[in-house]
C-alpha cells in the first residue's frame, strides 16, 4: 500500500476527573492535569468562599478495600508556610469537602 488514509473517530475521552464540593466558587468536577494539588484544586474551582472552614477542609480518597481515608487539609496552615507537606498530590476519584 502507497500513501494508505486511515480516519480515526473517538468515542469516548476517559480523563482521570476529581470533585470538589462545599464552599468554594464553582464546585463540581474537574480533570487532573499533571502534578493537580489540593491548592490547585481550590484555584480551578473559583477558591474559597468567604464563610468557608478554612481549617476543615478534607479530601476523601478511595482505598484499595474499597472504603475511605479522610485526608485533612489546613489551608490556614499551608498559607502561612507551616505545613507545606500536606498540598499533597490529587489522585483520580478523590473528593475534596470545603466546609
Amino acid at each position: 500500500m502507497t500513501d494508505p488514509e486511515v480516519t480515526v473517530i473517538v468515542q469516548q475521552i476517559v480523563s482521570p476527573k476529581y470533585n470538589i464540593f462545599g464552599q468554594v466558587g464553582r464546585p463540581g468536577s474537574f480533570t487532573i492535569t499533571a502534578g493537580t494539588t489540593i491548592m490547585d484544586a481550590i484555584a480551578a474551582s473559583g477558591g474559597l468562599r468567604d464563610f468557608a472552614k478554612k481549617k476543615g477542609i478534607y479530601v476523601l480518597r478511595q482505598d484499595p478495600a474499597g472504603g475511605q481515608t479522610k485526608i485533612p487539609f489546613n489551608y490556614d496552615k499551608f498559607i502561612k508556610g507551616k505545613d507545606p507537606s500536606q498540598n499533597i498530590l490529587i489522585k483520580p476519584h478523590d473528593t475534596i469537602v470545603v466546609p
